[in-house]
Formats: structure tokens, C-alpha cells, sequence
């Protein structure tokens, strides 16, 4: 087995890793052995009509018990139901060799799975591994999961063409604007907790509903030494790509590709994982592109497994909710992550940090460097401790602002460091917003040049830091606004000419605020219930 140390220095110099506290790590990758079967000998067809299920199972099946080895798919057209790989196989899609899943959906049972960090019954992913170790999918071939027969569709994300050619199949809602495959998918939008597997139902209790339980397109559950490598991955019914507490995972110079309004189609859920990388790859989603997880809440049943050691590198993040982004499933946490060289353009959000009550979990040691951000539609970076489950899209009502008790289930941000980071369109550039019980602590913000229409909202902060950060914004507006934060610094921070509020400043608890170079033309705001020595101005 291949075994590759990351450290820091790799990207950049390694001392200045050090200084962070970033742990370097090694990602063991699988190797196989000589033995190899092409599908098109054992009698697969690749015309596209042709159903290779049992054929590609067999090869699977057969090969791993001679020790393992390589399961070639050749050029053309290879239409199959969901396969189960083994331990030690390795699937090969050469150029032009495209794996299309059917859309058959009789070809699919419910089995028991994980979906938003809670065991649910859904129907079997795509592909699948379990308990195994030495698991690859490699080449330059493509794997279409047909997810748009899976995926409910609203009208409002159609052209009117589009959408009178896809209501001419499946079902309409009762006002004519949601488009159902079945009428069991239907159903299943109707039914409260659907797929639950905590409260001892079966299979069967979801049989009238199955269609509406999406499958993920790739799975693997406490898996280990896994490389998914060159190939592009696209039209998923749910999530793409699904590691669940595995462990030594490489993705590499793969494409995954999702229409924009393809809901819950994630990129890749890394979830209570260790030792991952993922790197030189291209992201396009209709919802978050790079996503870290670490189970939901916070519960007897719950493995409380945190997500750790992560490295992702050189990435593209096209049309996705988020491009980055941890949670909001984190109750296990998600530590000792490293991002650098990456780009995003036209999502969402940039960097997306989100969580709730509930879900417990500590984020902490979170290192962003060298990230390039091109029309990002809302914030550019953003952490929020109110996440509310709907698209950033959609109108968010205020949340209601009340302590509550600090117990298990109460999530913590902490030790964030952002570096280098340039933005050329945003709504917002800096969006921050912790509990009163639980403020967002130590993080912080260097080099950085935003451009965006608004510039940062900050409410209960706490040891938040901004060094050499330039904003770019309208000058009729308060640039910089704080509420109820305390201990926050501002060095080296450029305001755009004529800005006629530099910093508006809220709350009683705001206190401990030092400001660094602010000039008669960046006037500053303070509302009468901050206290008189709560901001320092330099």
C-alpha cells in the first residue's frame, strides 16, 4: 500500500504550518493485484439497452476472491443496476467508457443507510461497499447515476419549455408547481419522517413510498484505503459520493457534475472520516460542493465519531450552495482540516461554516489559505450557529435571540485561521453569527480583498482578529457591523474613500473592541447601550 505524509510545507513553507498547529497526516492508497477482467469477455453488452447487472456483480464477486484485482469497463454504453463492490476491486472505466445506472427503479431495494448523519432506510446506492479495504474507482470513463428520474422538480427551476416536456410523465402537487416521478414519491413528500430507521421500522413499512427514498450514487461505509481517481461522476439521485466513517480516503482529478437545480446533490459528504484528501478536482452542484460532516445530534445511538485530517487542495467549485463548507451535521466535530489553492465560482457561499442547537460537536482547527472567489451570490465567508435546513436562496426569518443552557448539545466554532483570500463579487463578504450562550471564538482573518455589496456582519463574536483586510463596498452604507462581540481587533483594515459609517457598533455585551488606523473618514458609530470603553481606537 502507497502511504503519503501531508504536511503544510507541501503547499507552502512548512514552518508556517507549524505556527498554526496543523498536524500533518498519512493517506495510505490502495494497491492491487495483476489479475483483471474486461466486462465485454464475460458477455456485458455496451449498447445502452443491454441490463449488465449480474455480469459486472459476478466480475466483481469473482475477482475479489481470487485476492482481488481490476474490473475494466470498456468503450461504450454499459446500462446496470446497483452493484456492491468487495474487498481489493478495483473498477476501470477506460476513455469513453460511460456507466449509466438504470432508471428502472424496481431494480433497487431499501436497504438501511446513512442519510444527514441518522441511520434511514433508502434505496440502495448506486454503489456500494461495506466493511472493505483496498477499493478503487479509477480512469477516465463516466458514471450517470440518471438521478433526474429520482429527483422531484419545481416549476420555478424550469424554462417553460423544459417543464411542459417533463409534466408530459410522473405526477403534479396539487397546485401544479412540484413535478413527482410516481406517485409514490409523491406520497413520500406527504409523509413525516420518511425512511426513519431509529423507531424500529422495516423495509417494509416504506414499501409505498420507496420512490420517493433517493438513492446516493456512491457509498461506502467503514471502508478504508479508498481511491477514486480521473473519472467524472454526474446526475446523481441524491448525494455523489458518500464516505462514512472510513478511513484513508483519496479523491483526485475527478469531476463531479450536478445540475445547478438538482437538490441534495452534495458533491462529496466526507462524514466521520480519517485521513482525506481530496485533491485537483472540479465540483458543479445543485448543493453543497465540498461538504465535511460528523453525524447530526447528539444521541445515545450516535458513534460521536469526529471528522479529522483533511486536506483539500487545488479544487474547483462551480454553481454549488456552498463551496467549502462544514456542517450542519457535526456532532462528532471536524478537526485539523487544511484547504488551500482552491477557487469558487458562482456559488452560493464561499467558505460555509453552519450549524445549530442540537447538534453538539466542536469545529476547531480549521486552516483556509490562497482561496480565489469569483460572483459569489450571498456571503463570501460565512459562519452561522442558526442554520435553518433551507436553500440560501430562500427568505431566512430572524432567528429569535435567547440564551439557553450550554450542555452536550451545544455546537462550538473555534480556532479559525483565513489567509489570503481574494473575492471579486459578493452580497456579502463576511457573515458571523454565534449564540449568546455559545459565541464563534478565535478566528482569525488575514490578507484578504473582498469586493461585495455589503461588508461584515458580526454578532455574538468572541477573540475575532482582522489583519491587512481591504473592503471593497458600496461607501453609503456601514461597512463593518458589530453586535454584542467582545475582544475584537481590526488592524490594517481599508475601507473604500468616502465611506460615510466605517463601523456601527451594538449591544451591551460589546466590549474589548480595538480599532487600528481609523481615519477621520471612516466615522465610526456607537449606540448608546455599548458602554463608554468598550472600543479602543488607535
Amino acid at each position: 500500500m502507497k502511504k503519503f505524509l501531508f504536511t503544510i510545507g507541501i503547499f507552502t513553507a512548512a514552518t508556517h504550518i507549524q505556527a498554526q498547529n496543523f498536524v500533518p497526516f498519512h493517506v495510505t492508497e490502495p494497491i492491487f493485484s495483476k489479475n483483471n477482467v474486461n466486462i465485454a469477455a464475460k458477455g456485458a453488452v455496451g449498447n445502452g439497452q443491454y441490463l449488465n447487472t449480474s455480469i459486472l456483480q459476478d466480475a466483481i464477486d469473482s475477482i475479489s476472491k481470487l485476492g482481488g484485482g481490476t474490473i475494466i469497463i470498456p468503450e461504450g454504453i454499459w446500462l446496470t443496476g446497483p452493484i456492491e463492490l468487495q474487498n481489493n476491486i478495483r473498477l476501470q472505466l477506460n476513455q469513453n467508457a460511460l456507466l449509466l445506472f438504470t432508471h428502472d427503479f424496481s431494480q433497487y431495494k431499501i436497504v438501511k443507510d446513512m442519510y444527514e448523519g441518522m441511520p434511514e432506510w433508502r434505496n440502495q446506492p448506486l454503489i456500494w461497499g461495506k466493511n472493505l479495504s483496498n477499493i478503487a474507482i479509477t480512469g477516465n470513463g463516466v458514471i450517470d447515476g440518471n438521478g433526474n428520474y429520482w429527483r422531484m422538480m419545481k416549476k420555478d427551476k424550469m424554462l417553460p419549455t423544459d417543464w411542459n416536456n417533463l409534466v408530459q410523465t410522473g405526477i403534479l402537487s396539487s397546485d401544479g408547481n412540484t413535478w413527482y416521478p410516481t406517485i409514490s414519491a409523491e406520497k413520500g413528500s406527504h409523509t413525516q419522517n420518511a425512511g426513519d430507521a431509529l423507531h424500529g421500522e422495516t423495509a417494509k413499512t416504506y414499501e409505498d413510498i420507496k420512490d420517493y427514498l433517493r438513492p446516493k450514487l456512491i457509498t461506502l461505509n467503514h471502508c478504508s484505503n479508498i481511491l477514486i481517481e480521473g473519472v467524472t461522476i454526474q446526475n446523481s439521485p441524491a448525494w455523489t459520493i458518500h464516505p462514512y466513517n472510513c478511513s484513508d480516503v483519496t479523491l483526485r482529478d475527478i469531476h463531479v457534475k450536478n445540475n445547478w437545480n438538482a437538490q441534495n446533490t452534495d458533491g462529496i459528504d466526507v462524514e466521520a472520516c480519517k485521513n482525506v484528501q481530496i485533491l485537483h478536482s472540479i465540483f458543479e452542484d445543485g448543493d453543497d460542493g465540498i461538504c465535511i460532516k460528523s453525524g447530526k445530534k447528539v444521541t445515545d445511538w450516535s458513534p460521536n465519531i469526529p471528522t479529522e485530517n483533511v486536506i483539500i487542495a487545488n479544487c474547483t467549485v462551480y454553481r454549488a450552495h456552498g463551496g467549502i463548507v462544514i456542517g450542519s451535521e457535526m456532532s462528532g466535530g471536524v478537526k485539523n482540516l487544511r484547504a488551500t489553492n482552491n477557487t469558487f465560482m458562482g456559488t452560493d457561499i464561499g467558505l460555509r461554516f453552519k450549524t445549530t442547537r442540537g447538534r453538539g460537536g466542536i469545529v476547531q482547527n480549521i486552516f483556509v489559505d490562497n482561496c480565489n472567489m469569483l460572483n459569489i451570490r450571498y456571503d463570501a465567508v460565512l459562519f452561522d450557529m442558526y442554520y435553518t435546513a433551507i436553500s440560501p436562496s430562500d427568505k431566512e426569518k430572524a432567528p429569535k435571540i435567547e440564551s439557553v443552557k450550554v450542555d452536550a448539545s451545544t455546537p462550538q466554532f473555534k480556532h479559525f485561521r483565513i489567509n489570503n483570500i481574494r473575492v471579486k463579487g459578493a452580497r456579502r463578504a463576511l457573515f458571523v453569527r454565534g449564540l449568546p450562550e455559545m459565541p464563534i471564538q478565535d478566528i482569525q482573518l488575514s490578507n484578504m480583498t473582498i469586493e461585495a455589496q455589503n461588508g461584515m456582519e458580526c454578532t455574538e463574536a468572541k477573540n475575532i482578529h482582522l489583519d491587512n483586510c481591504q473592503f471593497i463596498t458600496p461607501t453609503n452604507k456601514p461597512v463593518i457591523q458589530l453586535n454584542n462581540s467582545q475582544n475584537l481587533t481590526f488592524k490594517k483594515v481599508i475601507l473604500p474613500n468616502d465611506t460615510k459609517i466605517g463601523y456601527q457598533i451594538t449591544g451591551a455585551k460589546s466590549t474589548g473592541i480595538t480599532i487600528d488606523g481609523l481615519k477621520n473618514k471612516d466615522p465610526i458609530q456607537i449606540n448608546n447601550e455599548v458602554s463608554k470603553n468598550a472600543v479602543i481606537l488607535y
